[in-house]
């Protein structure tokens, strides 16, 4: 599986889970660009080029989501998203998700300037902390 498949396997099982506990959730989609003659490359579109899922509640709560499938595309996501987070109003929330092979999912919440850990299984059920052991985060 290649990393682009990784990705995509890792935004659907996220919005799935996140459709299991009854919220709304759209993807970015992508867009077939043409490079020449018969040539084209499949880039994506993330929402203000930071999130890939943005999910919404009946309460009126949204969230703003980036999945990560590595430790250190998690590192890499969070500066950006921090200066977004000026944009976002009182109900919204910046997260990344980070899907870690046959474990589970980080779930990582940006509140308040601090960033918040917590744990699911691959269903999305709370669960506690998990090691890593391909070389990721060991919690």
């Amino acid at each position: 599986m290649n990393t682009k498949q990784k990705g995509n396997k890792a935004e659907n099982e996220a919005k799935k889970i996140l459709e299991s506990k009854g919220w709304i959730v759209e993807k970015a989609r992508s867009q077939l660009t043409c490079i020449g003659p018969g040539r084209f490359i499949r880039s994506d579109l993330d929402y203000f080029g930071l999130y890939d899922l943005i999910a919404k509640h009946e309460g009126g709560e949204t969230l703003w989501i980036q999945v990560k499938s590595t430790a250190s595309g998690v590192s890499s996501a969070k500066k950006p998203i921090e200066d977004f987070e000026k944009y976002l109003g009182e109900t919204e929330l910046s997260v990344i998700v980070q899907k870690v092979a046959r474990k589970g999912f980080v779930w990582y919440e940006y509140i308040q300037g601090n960033w918040h850990k917590k744990y699911t299984d691959l269903k999305g059920l709370p669960c506690e902390k998990f090691i890593i052991s391909d070389g990721g985060i060991t919690e």
